[in-house]
């Protein structure tokens, strides 16, 4: 049994067809400042190396409270109580190392066994609770800006890199002037829906 070839389908012949690709919009709101999502992301500190990576770094506690000073938190409360956590903090494990290497050097290397100062149990408490102010903060961000994500990765953010998730909230929040270093608050955004 074979097929007459008059029942044979002709092949189509391919035809350019144009299409313009376009970019699902990004939803902002009224001051023009992303929703739904970071405008950058967790480790992209360095797209802006002066001001905002620099601050980040080195003045940690004026860059947040520039942050939260511009979503209608109290940046000042930020900025003192990060600073309180973040100067202690480094000066206990400044003190420590330097008491650590001091004991060892005195006790001939036998100071492993010995109780250890109030310092070294008190730092670790200035740690982790710079680490909560710092959460909550990011939390608030993010619920102000509509960003998914949980408690739990502002913590492991903020845990493992403060600076990286300074600068990405003071890059979102527009909280500095690129190429100025300026350490004064910017004006408040109006209100957001809480």
């Amino acid at each position: 049994m074979s097929k007459p070839e008059d029942d044979q389908v002709e092949l189509a012949m391919p035809v350019a067809v144009s299409f313009v690709a376009s970019e699902v919009p990004r939803l902002t709101d009224t001051n023009g400042i992303l929703l739904g999502q970071w405008s950058i992301g967790f480790c992209s500190c360095f797209s802006s190396i002066f001001p905002n990576c620099c601050m980040a770094f080195w003045c940690p506690c004026i860059s947040s409270g520039q942050t939260m000073a511009r979503i209608g938190s109290s940046g000042m409360t930020y900025m003192v109580l990060y600073g309180v956590l973040y100067l202690f903090s480094a000066g206990f494990a400044t003190s420590s190392i330097s008491i650590w290497t001091m004991w060892l050097s005195l006790s001939g290397g036998d100071a492993i066994n010995s109780g250890g100062s109030w310092s070294a149990y008190f730092q670790p408490c200035l740690v982790v609770l710079a680490a909560i102010v710092l959460t909550v903060a990011r939390g608030t961000v993010r619920a102000r800006f509509e960003i998914p994500g949980n408690g739990f990765g502002d913590c492991l953010c903020s845990c493992c890199c403060s600076c990286c998730v300074i600068a990405q909230m003071a890059t979102h929040v527009e909280a500095y002037t690129p190429g100025q270093c300026d350490f004064h608050f910017k004006d408040t955004l109006p209100a957001y829906k809480a």
